[in-house]
């Protein structure tokens, strides 16, 4: 059942679990066109945005393959491996890979599983040969990782895809399935069974024929900026995508299953002897390798015919070992040592354009069939031109903050800081946006500028309720000049007349509020003189709201508690000496 058939209590349900796997991408029900469920896109980059503090760039895992190849258990066992390590507190497990600790800590996988009898998180797999994902889904809680080789953070996707090749899909939407995850990951995934046959490298080159095709269109006239500026040369200078991975499943030519060290070491020469270019293959091999910056190899052996049977409901005590070893070393090869986050044309995606890449992409490829090379070109260069106008807007708030942040700035500084910080911004545009044809460009172009000019006209209405920089050190002053001004009108009535001391403190606190006042006014003199009538009226109504402001803050911070506290003593010193004085009546009594 898709995402769209399913009720809004359903989908509210899985909304408000983050455990949920959530589609994103829907396949139409007469199976010819992708569709972008927007709410479940929305609710995946909320619970990424709440991350964003912590981390900024995104790893996407996605897995693809043939119908029924193991694809939902595979990421059902990454969330258990993440989970486990979120768990311990301890990212990297301290024991060596082939222990499957993590694994191990319980004897069901229970993640994703449709045969328990109960809900289980995850991505939904069962044993047998039905289909089970549709579609392209998100698990619902992002994971924060290190990237391997790195101290930096990163957010974790896990994405599963439908099975390709299947009696239900065509050619050409099994095609569209592979290249929007392509193009959508940043560590592809390619499960197949047994061996890698010519019939998947054959599909393989199919994307990358089209891949090296858009890349060359990127290298073209179209992608010259409004300004008429080249690209920088080593932007265009690279893979079309970064990692692609063959997952063997089920393999049969191990030489010894039980040595897991030797068949570790007989996966690298495997994956360069099928690699290794061939006469017959018309540069196929060639194309796959310009195609994919980094090609890996891991090769998992049977499981076990138990494990391989409908019935099987996740039970882990009778998976054979040699494919528990594995599978433990290839999930923590993937986390702690191979995965890369996401770039496209060598910039890095970040987790607020994310949502931007998928809506593009999936428009481009919303017919189910690969798309002609140009409509790839302009669906990257849409998409990337909308992050450099997201930047250059996040480059004009740094750059205006730091000449109005806080305090009122005079109206000539302030457009003088808007000018400075708007060629910036539009110089980085410039530079950032060069994919996709000029047309396209000069649009998301004037959309910036007209979004800074919105920015900019609130700046101006903000900075109208800010207190002027050069008198906002005087609040505290002029707070305790109106008390001084009160206390001096008090003594004026209670002891002025006939008390020396008072008189004195009284003429001490009159010369107190003077000078604060008289400096006051001097300075409004100043703003006056510097910036005109309006200004200097702007700067005394907004000195007068931020002083009242700050004087209620100290009377309920400090003038409040304080009277409390008076209180509770003088209570309890009244009780006391009540207490004494009944005594002292109850003794007199006695006594007489």
């Amino acid at each position: 059942m898709s995402t769209m058939d399913k009720s809004a209590s359903e989908q509210s349900k899985e909304a408000d679990n983050p455990k949920e796997v959530l589609k994103i991408i829907s396949i139409s029900e007469d199976g010819t066109h992708f569709e972008v469920d927007e709410d479940n896109l929305k609710i995946i980059m909320s619970r990424v945005q709440e991350l964003e503090k912590t981390a900024k760039k995104m790893v996407i895992i996605s897995v693809v393959g043939a119908f029924r190849t193991g694809k939902s258990f595979l990421l059902s066992s990454f969330i258990r491996y993440l989970e486990y390590c979120e768990s311990t507190g301890i990212e990297i497990p301290k024991t060596e890979p082939g222990n499957a600790e993590w694994l191990k800590s319980s004897d069901h996988l229970s993640h994703g599983s449709t045969e328990t009898g109960k809900s289980s998180p995850g991505f939904k797999w069962r044993g047998g040969h039905k289909r089970t994902t549709t579609g392209m889904s998100v698990y619902g809680q992002p994971f924060v990782r290190t990237l391997p080789g790195t101290d930096e953070k990163t957010i974790v996707l896990l994405l599963d895809t439908q099975g390709m090749f299947d009696m239900e899909a065509s050619k050409a939407m099994t095609g569209a399935i592979f290249g929007l995850s392509t193009l959508i990951s940043s560590y592809q995934i390619f499960n197949v069974k047994m061996q890698i046959q010519e019939n998947v490298l054959d599909e393989l080159d199919f994307f990358s024929q089209l891949s090296l095709a858009a890349l060359r269109g990127l290298d073209g006239d179209t992608n010259k900026n409004p300004e008429g500026k080249e690209p920088e040369k080593q932007e265009l200078e690279m893979y079309p995508f970064q990692t692609i991975e063959f997952l063997i499943r089920d393999f049969p030519h191990f030489d010894d299953i039980s040595n897991i060290p030797q068949c570790l070491s007989e996966m690298g020469p495997y994956l360069k002897k099928i690699l290794s270019s061939r006469t017959h293959d018309e540069g196929m091999r060639d194309r796959i390798k310009q195609t994919f910056q980094n090609i890996e190899c891991f090769i998992l052996s049977h499981p076990g015919m138990k494990m391989a049977s409908a019935d099987w409901t996740g039970n882990l005590n009778v998976v054979e070992e040699p494919f528990i070893k594995l599978l433990d070393h290839y999930v923590r090869r993937v986390f702690e040592k191979n995965m890369v986050a996401k770039e496209m044309q060598g910039r890095t995606i970040t987790s607020s354009s994310f949502s931007h890449y998928i809506t593009a992409y999936v428009n481009v490829f919303k017919d189910g069939k690969v798309p002609e090379a140009m409509s790839l070109v302009q669906a990257i260069g849409d998409a990337t031109n909308v992050t450099a106008k997201e930047e250059a807007l996040r480059l004009y708030t740094i750059e205006m903050n730091k000449i109005c942040g806080t305090s009122f700035v005079n109206q000539d500084e302030l457009k003088k800081a808007h000018e400075k910080a708007l060629k910036k911004v539009t110089n980085k545009f410039d530079v950032d946006a060069v994919l996709g044809n000029i047309e396209s460009i000069k649009k998301v172009r004037v959309s910036l500028l007209e979004s800074a000019k919105v920015k900019f006209k609130n700046y101006i209405e903000a900075n109208k309720t800010k207190v002027h920089a050069n008198m906002e050190k005087y609040i505290i002053p002029v707070i305790a000049a109106i008390f001084a001004y009160f206390l001096d009108w008090a003594s004026d009535f209670l002891c002025d007349g006939w008390l020396e001391s008072c008189r004195k403190l009284s003429t001490f606190l009159f010369l107190g509020y003077f000078i604060v006042f008289l400096i006051l006014l001097l300075e409004l003199f100043r703003v006056y003189q510097k910036s005109g009538t309006a200004t200097a009226g702007i700067a005394a109504l907004t000195f007068g709201r931020a002083t009242l402001e700050k004087a209620r803050d100290i009377n309920d911070d400090k003038v409040k508690p304080t009277i409390g506290k008076l209180k509770k003593i003088a209570s309890r010193r009244f009780d006391i000496n009540g207490d004494a004085l009944k005594q002292k009546i109850n003794l007199t009594k006695k006594n007489q």
